[in-house]
């Protein structure tokens, strides 16, 4: 029913997923398996969701730096049909999911969700997309970082339905769905710019460019890794603030080399005590550069991954 199969790009060619909604007693709930290329074997399925209400439709990404993953999927937890998003990260032998979240809590119906990781030159972005029901309408909602606060692409009279979107060509992706026009369903499309890094006017070329990425995975459970990139050697400062504008963390302070470097925040604060989860930025600044990316810290997860068997 519905399945859907996601590849790991990026030289993990090997290491494939396979979500799909299945017939649990009495309603649809969501599952997800993966294939085992040491046993050439898929993983025993994993139920991800287990509730009393049906969970359909389910989509699934990942990025440049695996194992962390996304899901979307369309539940009828709140009366009506939402969609619903949830960080997975993948351990030897089992999967740790983050807490569901409903991406645009709505008094209309969500349906048709569509999840796309788009590689951003030196940063990478989960693009979501899904069918907005409004009334005898239907409108396309968008939005290029997942857990960000949807944009509607149209709003005309006419019903617009499931969307896709494309992988990046060059510095370019495409939206496209389908819309009844005239009598009969046509497809529409719209294109979309997405930026390849950042270049300090007057600096360097785009290859030798300053580039703060986006943390990986986000939303994160534990742990997350920031990358970033500089043209020169500089002296720098990394920096984690909470919503209010307080630094909580300095991760990295002074004289740091030109090219890539990576670091790790754990959700401690400088004194090493667990933060409360909820949205915090990281900040990377220096004389010649200065930008932030917003980071979502998961609560420890309430439904825990199961075991995946070996078999």
């Amino acid at each position: 029913a519905k399945p859907f199969l996601a590849a790991s790009p990026f030289g993990r060619g090997d290491r494939f997923w396979l979500v799909w909604q299945g017939d649990a007693p009495g309603n649809w709930d969501i599952f997800l398996s993966w294939w085992e290329p040491e046993l050439a074997n898929w993983a025993d399925p994993i139920q991800v969701t287990n509730s009393s209400w049906d969970e359909t439709s389910p989509q699934m990404a990942e990025g440049f730096s695996p194992p962390s993953s996304a899901l979307v999927w369309q539940s009828s937890a709140e009366g009506n049909q939402q969609i619903y998003g949830m960080a997975a990260a993948l351990e030897p032998d089992s999967l740790v999911f983050g807490e569901p979240t409903n991406l645009a809590p709505s008094l209309h119906a969500e349906v048709d969700p569509c999840l796309r990781y788009l590689p951003l030159g030196c940063v990478g972005t989960l693009a979501c997309a899904w069918t907005h029901l409004h009334g005898d309408s239907a409108d396309i909602l968008f939005t290029p970082f997942l857990y960000d606060r949807p944009e509607r692409v149209t709003s005309d009279p006419f019903p617009n339905r499931k969307p896709v979107i494309s992988p990046v060509l060059g510095d370019t992706a495409w939206l496209a769905w389908e819309s009844f026009r005239g009598g009969k369903w046509d497809i529409m499309a719209v294109r979309f710019h997405v930026p390849r890094g950042v270049v300090v006017h007057g600096g360097p070329t785009r290859e030798q460019s300053w580039c703060l990425a986006q943390n990986y995975p986000n939303p994160f459970i534990g742990a997350t890794t920031i990358s970033f990139r500089l043209a020169t050697t500089d002296q720098i400062a990394v920096e984690v603030y909470d919503v209010a504008g307080r630094k909580v963390r300095t991760l990295a302070e002074g004289l740091q080399a030109d090219g890539w470097h990576q670091l790790r925040w754990d959700g401690r604060d400088a004194r090493g005590v667990p933060l409360p989860a909820g949205v915090y930025f990281c900040r990377l600044k220096s004389k010649l550069f200065d930008k932030s990316i917003k980071m979502l810290y998961l609560p420890q997860p309430g439904m825990r991954g199961a075991t995946g068997k070996k078999g």
